[in-house]
């Protein structure tokens, strides 16, 4: 079958969208589009197949149909994807292919969902699948079975327990947990989950994840969907630790592209008449802060707080004995 043109198909497509229920004949579509024979026989042939047009052969004429049902769901989808962000579509893609090679953050599929739910193209389904985290992102083969295992415990509420080595340490601690969702972050997949034993937030690597079991006779209850996204709302990494304000003073050209980066709303920023920028804003992610700072080098001084601006002097004293 030769090629039919996307622009034909969508003008036939409106016209069993206005009617649904109603049924038109090949010459009916060939007359309303002013197209030959030949090219309606191929139209509708296509579109029997996108719409699952049903047909009915009344005398010697076949009369092809849209049921409303279906005119209903189509109308609804066009609504849908225009009102739909781009990282939502996104999302979308990676569901429709499959998750074996996506994280999403649980805020785009909250909003994905509620999207879909109220369109009627898919049912309520107790939020299964709000609370995973992340961006897409690779996984090892070998390493799959444990991300199906997170997100089948994510999805059912399931308590886990994990062999977990810590970086630099030989001792392997189990941890029993109620996982919140995954992220991605600086490179590395994460575990976020809450630990009954401790009362409190953790953060696992999941390439330190020796191995996950899942307790299915052990179930929690939902935590606040906006976990996730609160983990990964600060200026400078992910919230591990005490709220602390910082005070640094960028200089030279990286004052330019401090400016234009998209701060928290704490952000203060104070010009200097030396054309260099003083930025006071909290952070949760210590150690984050810490090695952005190293990273800037000559273009920054910290000043506040005192703990981590002595690190870093301390750093830098090392790391110029190093090249003397």
């Amino acid at each position: 079958m030769s090629h039919v043109s996307e622009k034909l198909i969508t003008q036939a497509t409106a016209i069993f969208l206005r009617h649904p229920g109603q049924g038109y004949t090949r010459a009916d579509i060939q007359n309303a589009l002013n197209i030959s024979k030949p090219t309606a026989c191929r139209l509708m042939e296509e579109l029997s197949l996108r719409l699952s047009l049903t047909s009915r052969k009344e005398s010697r004429y076949v009369y092809y149909t849209l049921e409303e049902k279906v005119a209903n769901a189509l109308t609804a989808a066009d609504e849908l994807l225009c009102s739909m962000e781009e990282r939502e579509r996104m999302a979308l893609t990676y569901l429709i292919a499959g998750r074996k090679t996506s994280l999403l953050l649980p805020d785009i599929l909250s909003s994905l969902s509620a999207k879909l739910e109220a369109a009627g193209l898919v049912s309520q389904s107790g939020n299964t699948i709000l609370d995973w985290g992340g961006i897409p992102q690779e996984v090892k083969d070998e390493n799959r079975i444990y991300i199906e295992t997170l997100f089948s415990a994510i999805e059912e509420l399931t308590e886990i327990s994990i062999k977990y080595q810590r970086p630099g340490a030989e001792e392997i601690k189990e941890h029993v947990l109620q996982p919140v969702g995954l992220f991605f972050w600086d490179g590395n997949l994460y575990l976020y989950a809450y630990s009954e034993k401790y009362k409190t937030y953790l953060v696992f690597a999941f390439s330190r994840i020796l191995e996950i079991d899942l307790h299915n006779d052990v179930h929690y209850k939902r935590h606040p969907d906006n976990l996730m996204k609160d983990l990964l709302n600060d200026p400078f990494g992910v919230k591990m630790d005490d709220p602390v304000r910082t005070r640094f003073t960028i200089y030279d050209r990286q004052v330019y592209y401090e400016r234009e980066k998209k701060w928290p709303e704490d952000a203060v920023f104070t010009d200097n008449p030396d054309g260099s920028m003083t930025i006071e804003v909290t952070t949760q992610s210590h150690w984050a802060f810490k090695h952005w700072a190293l990273s800037l080098g000559k273009d920054i001084r910290v000043e506040a707080p005192e703990d981590i601006a002595a690190a870093i002097k301390e750093e830098h004293a090392v790391a110029l004995s190093r090249y003397s």
